[in-house]
């Protein structure tokens, strides 16, 4: 199952920089210059730390909004796919159908959802009874740090299939969200109507805005969406993530300069920072931290935006800089994985507790005073190469025991997993086909 899905070359920038007639926010999380990009048609996803691939699609290049300082390169022939998602569909707008306020004005939504810890709420932790009383408070003040440039009203586009690809692909995440079908219905149409709004998909959409949703309004929410997606980490929640990838090889560039011995083993050792940094910049650490501790990280991301990403990865080297450097050989990767992802077998509360504590107090004043360069070196030499060079693929999200093969199962204890691993796994009885 693909896990981001967008819509056609033409539309795919939409909601990333054409943004509304007003007047431009004056601060991003650090500047941009306005260029072109090389971007993805809708029949080219190409892996760039997103998981596994097979044999599926191609690139192509077009013009794209703030937030990436590029050369366009030649765009390459198109080459008809017949595995390739379907095209965006076209928008039908209507009315919502479902109550449009907060989670935590509906009837028994806590009960439903919380107590019973739905799979959004896996690692809750205690966390949201003890600051049940704070919690919305906390969560406006994301909104807050969006600005009012991105306070629009949202545009519903009410499922109307619900066998259409990217509807049920929608519909599919919020039913590993949620328990109670309101509730999913619910989501599933908000993130229908931001899907089309974006022009993509991401999961990780699904579950910013489920915690978003608990004491934000879908028009609230809809504006940290919009910050995030078009000025934070644009292009990260896309099928082919070229945003996430540039930016993954743009921490990798600031690396070398701040901690060059582990910067040089990495590569020693052929480890990228788009195949281990996709569930911190794109997934935006849900599901990785307690909720304790995602909801410091998710504070500081909302005020800050991409430059905390980078002081946080940093933050997470410099805690475990020599065990890092202590593994030397390719039979340890997966050491090196678990670190770097903040598996809980590896990485303990105190350690997460250490890494959230000094990341605002790493400085990159000087590396973001040129981010522009830096992130349009990181482009031309490491991603613009593989795209040019990359054979058609279709993405998918590995299996999350192996990391390696396809998943062919779900299961609400385990996630997505390939046949071999399931076989490993006889605890779960809630097997379900992917």
């Amino acid at each position: 199952a693909v896990r981001a899905v967008q819509g056609s070359e033409a539309d795919q920038w939409k909601g990333y920089g054409n943004a509304p007639a007003a007047k431009a926010p004056t601060s991003s999380g650090f500047s941009f210059n306005k260029s072109a990009v090389p971007i993805a048609s809708s029949a080219a996803p190409v892996k760039f730390g997103f998981g596994n691939t097979t044999t599926t699609a191609t690139t192509s290049s077009t013009s794209a909004p703030s937030g990436f300082s590029f050369t366009p390169k030649a765009a390459a022939p198109k080459v008809p796919d017949a595995d390739a998602p379907p095209p965006k569909p076209k928008a039908e707008y209507g009315k919502p159908n479902f109550f449009t306020g907060c989670y935590l004005d509906m009837d028994n939504f806590w009960e439903l959802e919380v107590d019973a810890r739905a799979n959004l709420f896996n690692l809750d932790k205690g966390f949201l009874n003890a600051n049940r009383d704070t919690l919305q408070a906390r969560i406006r003040k994301w909104y807050e740090h969006a600005g009012g440039f991105y306070r629009i009203p949202v545009q519903y586009v009410p499922i109307k299939d619900r066998d259409e690809y990217y509807a049920r692909v929608i519909i599919k995440d919020t039913e590993r969200t949620f328990f109670d079908p309101l509730h999913r219905e619910k989501l599933a149409e908000f993130l229908h109507s931001m899907y089309h709004e974006f022009g993509s998909y991401g999961q990780a959409m699904s579950y910013l805005a489920g915690i978003c949703l608990l004491g934000l309004t879908e028009e609230e929410t809809a504006s940290v969406l919009r910050k995030v997606v078009k000025e934070y980490i644009p292009g990260h929640w896309a099928s082919e993530a070229v945003g996430f990838a540039t930016n993954a090889w743009t921490w990798e560039a600031i690396l070398q300069e701040t901690h060059k011995d582990v910067a040089e083993h990495f590569n020693k050792m052929n480890f990228w920072p788009d195949t281990y940094l996709q569930k911190i910049m794109s997934g935006l650490c849900i599901h990785v931290l307690p909720f304790a501790q995602l909801f410091e990280f998710l504070d500081n991301f909302m005020e800050q935006g991409f430059p905390y990403l980078v002081k946080f990865c940093l933050g997470i080297i410099e805690r475990f800089r020599t065990e890092l450097l202590r593994i030397d050989s390719a039979v340890q990767m997966n050491e090196l994985f678990s670190i770097m992802r903040l598996d809980a077998s590896t990485v303990e509360v105190s350690d997460l507790k250490n890494i959230l504590k000094n990341a605002n107090r790493i400085n990159v004043d000087d590396q973001l005073k040129r981010i522009d360069n830096i992130r349009s070196e990181a482009y031309d030499k490491k991603v613009g190469p593989r795209m040019n060079r990359a054979p058609k693929v279709e993405a998918f999200e590995p299996c999350t025991h192996c990391e390696v093969k396809k998943p062919t199962w779900y299961s609400d204890t385990h996630g997505v997993t390939c046949t071999d691993c399931k076989a490993t796994l006889a605890d779960a009885k809630d097997w379900e086909k992917w």
